[in-house]
């Protein structure tokens, strides 16, 4: 009797343990979801489609795992772990994998065979773990308790993860260093059960071993990750980067070709110069290209123009999107204008085009201008 009592504890220390894994596997699995997503979206834009694509075809992947469990017979604590301990390195690694993919090849195709191979592997691998990990708990405590305590877990986890991807990883983290990140909390989930793991202790020491390797590169890749951002970007942009940088909103990248731009003529004339072909500033957003400072003038001067001259009264505008402040700087010039309202979702946006000197000469100061009002939301 004394022993039941003693192991009771040491059961429901194992169980609670087994779900901590389970929840932290859950938000390490929607937050490759969301980076896979995201990633294929800004390499080849159509948000709805890849969301859309990577969402199905995970769920499909992920019944397919559940049901490959059924060929796991035994060892089920130890399989668990070096599922996690897989997903950590291809979940982990998949950021730079489809980006490295899309610099590489430079092929559309090419990548979206690689982003369904990803989907597949990885949602197969998560789809492993929930009929696993009931498995296990039905074995120390009932299946009713076992699928009502793992599902909660499940989701909880997803929520996390779900809400900490645009809040926090994104914005501080970075997408490629994020995934090396939750590729070490999935190494590290798994790794805290093999005390629960079957077989003896060299099989322990083994499994641990492997976890302890796939932590290092995990952690080795954190560390270079800078580095490797940096030469992807340079990769897949034809000009030098003088500027790269996540918004909670975008990726936002300033390229150069060129001298420093604007170049003074002479001693005081801070003027912008006219932008030649071979000295050309361009600010891109997700990838896809806002504007050449080499021809931008022809697309704002058909949109400001038209407008300006076909208005009652010019007294008070109201610009929509238009964060650059180049549109904002050819309404400017209309003497009768009072009052210009900007209305931009990103607040970042706003202050890289207010504040880098170069973008500030190309509109020509426009967002600093006191007629000029700043409101940062969804227009």
């Amino acid at each position: 009797m004394k022993a039941h009592v003693e192991r009771e504890p040491a059961a429901r220390g194992s169980a609670v343990m087994l779900l901590v894994a389970m929840a932290f596997a859950a938000a390490c699995a929607i937050v490759y979801e969301l980076i896979i997503a995201t990633i294929s979206s800004y390499l080849l834009g159509n948000s709805v489609y890849h969301f859309s694509i990577t969402i199905g075809v995970f769920m499909v992947s992920m019944g397919l795992g559940s049901f490959l469990t059924r060929y796991i017979k035994s060892r089920l604590v130890e399989r668990f772990i070096l599922v996690e301990v897989a997903l950590g390195i291809v979940g982990g690694g998949s950021a730079v994998a489809l980006y490295s993919m899309y610099v590489v090849v430079g092929s559309d195709a090419a990548y979206s065979a690689s982003m369904f191979g990803v989907i597949v592997v990885v949602g197969s691998l998560v789809g492993l773990e929930i009929p696993l990990l009931t498995r296990i708990l039905n074995e120390r405590g009932g299946l009713r308790t076992a699928l009502a305590n793992t599902l909660t877990f499940d989701y909880v986890g997803a929520l996390v993860g779900s809400v900490a991807f645009p809040m926090i990883l994104l914005k501080y983290v970075g997408l490629v260093r994020t995934g090396f990140v939750m590729g070490l909390v999935n190494v590290v989930a798994g790794a805290l059960l093999v005390p629960q793991s079957e077989g003896g202790v060299r099989r322990r020491l083994g499994v641990a071993g492997g976890a302890a390797a796939a932590s290092a590169v995990l952690i080795l890749a954190i560390a270079l990750e800078p580095s490797i951002t940096a030469g992807l970007e340079r990769a897949l942009y034809d000009s030098p980067i003088i500027t790269s940088e996540q918004s909670p909103y975008q990726k936002l990248t300033v390229t150069r070709q060129g001298k420093t731009w604007p170049e003074p003529e002479a001693p005081g004339n801070q003027a912008p110069v006219v932008a030649k072909r071979g000295n050309d500033l361009r600010l891109f957003i997700d990838g896809q290209i806002q504007f050449s400072s080499v021809d931008e003038y022809r697309y704002h001067e058909a949109l400001v123009h038209p407008a300006m001259g076909a208005a009652q009264s010019r007294e008070s505008v109201l610009i929509l999107g238009g964060g650059d402040g180049l549109a904002a700087r050819d309404v400017l010039r209309y003497e009768d204008v009072a009052e210009i309202v900007l209305v931009d979702l990103d607040p970042r946006i706003i202050e890289l085009c207010s504040t880098h000197p170069e973008i500030a000469a190309l509109n020509e100061g426009a967002l600093t201008d006191p007629r000029v009002r700043v409101i940062t939301q969804d227009g």
